[in-house]
C-alpha cells in the first residue's frame, strides 16, 4: 500500500514541471513610488499565483488554463510557470501585492527611491549575452569589406525572423510598427548594406536628427535579424523619436499609424540625398483635364519633389495623387499632383440587402443586391454594371417604388412611384428603404432629340380580389345552387360573401380584424415612357402612346378578356394640383391631351393608367416572378475595393475648409476628387477605423457654463469601427483606381498587417502580422507569416487569421519589381552571412557627431541600443 502511494506521488511530480519563461507580454506604468505591472496571461489560476521579491529581484509563479498559452510553451495545465526578472531599481517586498482577472495578473510594486524609472526590467542580462556572442566572433577589422552590395542574408541565428521587442510600458504601438517595417525586404537589405548606407547618411539635415535616427533604426534592424535572444529592448530608438515628437513621451497608448509616419519622416530626412533643397515660388497646375496635359504636369511635379526629397524611403514608399477641385459656381477645375506615402481610406459602411426590379428582354426581373450606406446612385449603378454582362455598357437610372397592397399574394401586389424620392441624381446617396419599398432600375436609351419622361403607375377600376367562390357564404359555408346568382360581398374589401346580414354580423368580429383590408387599386409595376418631340407633335400621338403603354404594361400585368383594339380598355388620370385635400386627388384626362401637358413640363409628368376591368369578366393581375434573377454576382462583405472606391469618390468641401477660386475671386465649397496617378513599391493602406466623437454634450448649458466648460467642450474620444474589411492576401489589382495611362504593373501582394485590439484609440493593444517576401519573386516567401506580439513571435498556423476585424494598417508589395537603388544584385554576387553582417560596426553618433561622412566610425554590436 505504501509503495503504491509513493509511486502515485512520484507520478504526479513527474507530470507537473516548472517552466522558466524568458519573455512574457506585459505593460506597466509608474505613479510616484508605485509601479503597476500587468502580465497578460489569460485564465491564471489565482491559488497558484505567488510573488517573491528581494532587492531588485522579482519572481512570479503562476498556473493557467489558457490553451493558447499552454500550447505556445508546450505545457500542461498542471505545470508551474516561473518568470524571474531583475528590476531596474530596488523595491519594498513587504508592500508588494497582486490580483488577477480573466485577462491578466496585476502586480503592484513600491520603489524604495521615489524616482522615475526609464524601464521596468534591467537590460544588463541581454547586453551580457550579446557581449559573449561578440567575443566568440572574429574582430571586424580582420575582414575586408565586400565590393558588392549584398542581397541575401544567410541566417545563422536560431531566432532568425523570430526576435520580439520588449514592451516598455504601452509601447506596443511602436513595436508593431517597427516589426512591420523590419519585414519589408527591400528596406531591410538597404540597412544591411554598409557601403550604400554610409554613403547616403545625411549628417547635416536640421529637419531630421542629423543621422541619429537612421543609424539607430539600422542598428535595430540588424539586431532583429541576427540576435540570439528572444527579444530586444528598443530604448534608445524610443528616446530619439521622443526628443523630436513630444506626444510619444510618457506611457499612454498612441496611434501606431501616427508613430510610423513620424518614424518614416525622420528616417527619410536622415537619409535624404538632397543636401540643399531648392525653393519654388510657383505651383504647378493643369489647365485642362487631358491625358497629355496631366502627363506633362505630373512629370514636372514629381521632378520637383525629387529635387527636394530623395531617399530610400521615397524609393520604396512614395507614390503620387491626382487632386481635382471643381468650383460649383463657375465650374473651373484645378488639377494638381501631390506625393503620398500612406493611403488613409475610410471604412465602407456595412452592406445592406435590397430588392430591385428591372425591365429587360420584354419581362420583369426581380433581384437581390447588397450596397453600402455610403454608396451614391452612380457608384450603385456602377456596381450593378460590373456584376452583370447584360448591363455592362448601359446607362441606368434608379427609381424608388412603394408597395401598396398588404397581402402577400404575388398576383395581388401593386407598386407606385415614391414621391419622396422623385428625382435621384447620380451624386445623391442611395436612400435607406423600409420593408415596403423597393428600387426600380431602368435602362436609359439615348436619342437625337429632347425627350419628355412620362412616369406611369398602373391601377384598376375595381379592386383585385382573391379567388373566392361568390356562391359560398364566408360564415356558414352554405352554397347557392344557382350559378348565375352570387352572394353579396363585403363592400369594404370585397373578399368575403354572405347569405344575409345576420351572417355578416356574426362574422364581423373575426373578419374585420383579419381579412377586411381596403384593397389598393394599384397593380403591377410602374414604368417610364420617354417620348421625343416628334412623337409628341405627331397626328397619331394617341396610337403611339397606346402602343408604348401596352408594350411596357404587359411586362408586369396579365390582362384577361380585354379587347386590346378598343380605346376604352383604360382611362388616364393626372394629379390635380388645384386640390386642397391632404390626400392626392387625381382627375381624368383624355389620352390625346397628354402631349399638351408633356410639352409644358420641364422634367417629367406622372399619370395613373386605370384599367377598365370588371369583377366578373375582365380581370387584371400582376404578372412577375419574385424568384426571377438577373444572375448578378454580388458579395455581401465589405471589400477593400469598397473602401478604395469611397476614397476616390468626389466629396464636397465644408464651409470650414473652403477652396479659393481664382476665377470667382472668393472661397467656394468645391467638389474635391482624389485619384492615384503613380503607385509606390510598397503601398501602405490605413483603414480609418477611428471616428472622433465629442465626449460631452455641448447642448448641455449647465455643463458648458460650469467652471471647466471651456475645457470640456473640445474633449473628444475616438471610437472604433470594428467591421470586418475583407482584403486580398495576393493579387490586389489597383488598375481601377489608377488614372494614369500606364497600367502595366499594378498588382500587389500583402506582406504586413498591423492590428488594433480594443474599442478606442486610447485603449487597446497592437500586434502585427508579417511575412518576409523573396527578393527575386515577391509572391514567394523568405520567411512565412508570423505574429508579432511584443516579446512573443510565433508562426501563423493559418492565413485565415490574417484577415480579421482588427486589421488597421496594411502593407502591400508591388509584384516582382526589381529594386534599383537599395543594393539589389543577382544571385551570382557575393553572399554575406548575417554573422559577418552583425560584426560590422556602426557610427557612434553620441561621441563622433563632428566626424565627416567619409570618415564614419562604428561601434561594436554589444554597444548598440
Amino acid at each position: 500500500m505504501v509503495a503504491k502511494e509513493e509511486l502515485s506521488k512520484a507520478s504526479q511530480d513527474k507530470q507537473a514541471k516548472k517552466i522558466y519563461l524568458t519573455s512574457i507580454r506585459y505593460d506597466w506604468y509608474q505613479s510616484e513610488d508605485k509601479i503597476t505591472w500587468f502580465l497578460y496571461v489569460k485564465n491564471a489560476i489565482r491559488e497558484s499565483i505567488k510573488l517573491e521579491c528581494q532587492g531588485q529581484n522579482c519572481v512570479v509563479f503562476f498556473k493557467t488554463t489558457d490553451k493558447l498559452f499552454l500550447s505556445q510553451h508546450h505545457a500542461e495545465p498542471n505545470d508551474l510557470f516561473v518568470w524571474n526578472v531583475e528590476l531596474n531599481d530596488k523595491i519594498v517586498p513587504e508592500k508588494c501585492i497582486f490580483k488577477s482577472s480573466n485577462t491578466s495578473i496585476e502586480l503592484n510594486l513600491f520603489t524604495k527611491c521615489n524616482k522615475k524609472w526609464k524601464t521596468l526590467i534591467k537590460e544588463e542580462k541581454i547586453e551580457q549575452n550579446l557581449a559573449k556572442q561578440a567575443q566568440n566572433r572574429s574582430p571586424s577589422s580582420s575582414r575586408s569589406p565586400s565590393p558588392q552590395p549584398k542581397s541575401i542574408i544567410i541566417p545563422t541565428s536560431t531566432n532568425y525572423g523570430f526576435t520580439g521587442l520588449a514592451n516598455l510600458g504601452n509601447t506596443c504601438y511602436m513595436n508593431a510598427a517597427l516589426q512591420f517595417l523590419a519585414n519589408a525586404t527591400d528596406l531591410r537589405d538597404y540597412f544591411f548594406n554598409k557601403e550604400i548606407f554610409q554613403k547616403e547618411l545625411n549628417l547635416n539635415n536640421a529637419l531630421g536628427l542629423n543621422g541619429k535616427m537612421a543609424v539607430q533604426f539600422a542598428m535595430l534592424i540588424r539586431r532583429l535579424w541576427t540576435a540570439e535572444s528572444n527579444y530586444l529592448i528598443p530604448n534608445q530608438l524610443r528616446e530619439l523619436i521622443c526628443s523630436k515628437y513630444s506626444n510619444f513621451r510618457g506611457f499612454e497608448q498612441q496611434d501606431t499609424q501616427e508613430f510610423m509616419s513620424s518614424l518614416i519622416s525622420l528616417i527619410h530626412e536622415d537619409m535624404n540625398r538632397v543636401l540643399k533643397k531648392p525653393f519654388y515660388e510657383d505651383s504647378l497646375e493643369c489647365v485642362m483635364d487631358s491625358m497629355d496635359e496631366c502627363l506633362k504636369v505630373a512629370g514636372k511635379s514629381w521632378e520637383r519633389f525629387l529635387s527636394r526629397e530623395n531617399s530610400v524611403i521615397v524609393d520604396n514608399f512614395y507614390g503620387q495623387f491626382k487632386s481635382k477641385l471643381t468650383c460649383p459656381e463657375c465650374e473651373r477645375s484645378s488639377i494638381t499632383f501631390e506625393p503620398f506615402n500612406n493611403l488613409l481610406v475610410p471604412v465602407a459602411k456595412s452592406k445592406k440587402k435590397i430588392n430591385f426590379f428591372t425591365h429587360a428582354q420584354n419581362q420583369v426581373f426581380f433581384s437581390e443586391w447588397f450596397y453600402c450606406e455610403d454608396d451614391t446612385v452612380q457608384s450603385f449603378t456602377q456596381s450593378i454594371k460590373s456584376g452583370s454582362n447584360f448591363y455592362k455598357n448601359k446607362e441606368l437610372k434608379v427609381y424608388v417604388i412603394e408597395r401598396c397592397n398588404e397581402t402577400d399574394e404575388q398576383e395581388l401586389i401593386g407598386f407606385k412611384f415614391d414621391s419622396y424620392y422623385e428625382n435621384l441624381q447620380p451624386h445623391d446617396k442611395m436612400p435607406l428603404l423600409g420593408k415596403n419599398k423597393n428600387f426600380l432600375m431602368l435602362v436609359k436609351e439615348w436619342t437625337r432629340e429632347p425627350c419628355v419622361e412620362i412616369r406611369i403607375e398602373q391601377a384598376c377600376k375595381y379592386p383585385i380580389l382573391n379567388e373566392i367562390d361568390p356562391r359560398v357564404c364566408s360564415f356558414c359555408s352554405s352554397k347557392k345552387p344557382d350559378l348565375e346568382n352570387t352572394l353579396p360581398r363585403c363592400t369594404r374589401c370585397f373578399r368575403s360573401a354572405y347569405c344575409n346580414l345576420e351572417c355578416q354580423k356574426k362574422d364581423w368580429s373575426k373578419h374585420s380584424s383579419t381579412t377586411c383590408i381596403m384593397p389598393s387599386d394599384r397593380v403591377g409595376l410602374p414604368f417610364v415612357l420617354s417620348l421625343g418631340q416628334n412623337e409628341l407633335k405627331s397626328d397619331n400621338f394617341e396610337e403611339i402612346l397606346k402602343e408604348n403603354v401596352l408594350k411596357e404594361a404587359q411586362k408586369s400585368v396579365k390582362l384577361e378578356n380585354f379587347d386590346l383594339s378598343k380605346k376604352s380598355i383604360y382611362d388616364m388620370e393626372i394629379l390635380d394640383k388645384s386640390s386642397t385635400s391632404s390626400r392626392p386627388n387625381y382627375k381624368k384626362i383624355e389620352p390625346s391631351k397628354v402631349h399638351e401637358i408633356a410639352k409644358n413640363s420641364d422634367i417629367f409628368i406622372k399619370i395613373i393608367l386605370k384599367w377598365n376591368n370588371t369583377i366578373q369578366n375582365r380581370s387584371v393581375r400582376s404578372n412577375f416572378d419574385l424568384s426571377n434573377d438577373c444572375h448578378l454576382q454580388f458579395n455581401s462583405k465589405i471589400e477593400l475595393n469598397d473602401c478604395l472606391k469611397l476614397f476616390t469618390q468626389p466629396e464636397k468641401l465644408t464651409s470650414d475648409n473652403p477652396w479659393y477660386c481664382s476665377r470667382c475671386k472668393k472661397h467656394q465649397e468645391a467638389i474635391k476628387e482624389m485619384s492615384l496617378w503613380k503607385l509606390p513599391k510598397y503601398l501602405i493602406i490605413t483603414l480609418k477605423r477611428f471616428q472622433a466623437k465629442k465626449m460631452f454634450d455641448t447642448s448641455n448649458e449647465l455643463l458648458m457654463n460650469s467652471r471647466f466648460g471651456y475645457l470640456l467642450q473640445n474633449r473628444v474620444v475616438y471610437n472604433k469601427i470594428d467591421d470586418l474589411v475583407n482584403f486580398p492576401l495576393v493579387g490586389l489589382n489597383m488598375a481601377d483606381f489608377l488614372v494614369n495611362c500606364d497600367k502595366q504593373n499594378v498588382i500587389y501582394d500583402l506582406c504586413g498587417v498591423i492590428n488594433h485590439l480594443g474599442n478606442s484609440l486610447s485603449i487597446g493593444h497592437y500586434t502585427a502580422f508579417a511575412r518576409t517576401h523573396d527578393k527575386a519573386d515577391t509572391t514567394k516567401n523568405e520567411l512565412d507569416w508570423r505574429l508579432f506580439d511584443d516579446q512573443v513571435v510565433m508562426p501563423v498556423k493559418s492565413t485565415s487569421q490574417i484577415v480579421n476585424k482588427d486589421a488597421y494598417v496594411l502593407m502591400y508589395r508591388l509584384r516582382s519589381v526589381p529594386n534599383e537603388r537599395n543594393g539589389s544584385v543577382d544571385k551570382s554576387d557575393a553572399e554575406i552571412s548575417s554573422e559577418s553582417a552583425s560584426e560590422e560596426e556602426y557610427y557612434d553618433m553620441e561621441s563622433e557627431e563632428s566626424v565627416q561622412m567619409e570618415k564614419i566610425d562604428y561601434t561594436n554590436l554589444n554597444e548598440i541600443d
